[in-house]
């Protein structure tokens, strides 16, 4: 039996660390099949000053990765609601996000999708019968 090869992506950062895990499909793409985050311990201003902390975060965060163990289109796609996606891999994926406390930021769905569904209006003169004094 062949053994499966992955990466993993690391984003170390003050606040916090995100793991990527992929692997080489098919057609020679890398397919993502876990994202996770968490909290960065033993980093201040980009500089490691706790190793045992930073290592601590770095497996929380491909434990995190690893849990869903589906890819980052199929989250996508629990998440919009927008396409079919096996029961079982819907559940799977909702418990993931329950258990790490997920909530949507509407700020990133923005910029994801260019759109804000918000409108902005500009008045340049604050006075008259529309304004109260």
């Amino acid at each position: 039996m062949e053994q499966e090869t992955y990466s993993v992506g690391l984003d170390i950062g003050t606040t916090k660390i995100v793991a990527i895990i992929g692997k080489e499909n098919e057609f020679g793409k890398v397919e993502v099949v876990g994202v996770g985050k968490a909290k960065s311990l033993g980093v201040h201003r980009g500089v490691v000053n706790n190793i045992t902390q930073t290592v601590q975060s770095i497996q929380a965060a491909v434990e995190e990765a690893e849990s869903a163990g589906v890819s980052l289109a199929t989250v996508s796609r629990v998440i919009n609601g927008k396409a079919k996606v096996a029961e079982r891999t819907k559940l799977r994926v909702e418990q993931a996000m329950s258990e790490l406390g997920y909530r949507p930021n509407s700020i990133a769905q923005s910029l994801a999708s260019a759109t804000s569904n918000r409108v902005g209006i500009l008045v340049s003169v604050l006075d008259g019968p529309f304004f109260s004094n």
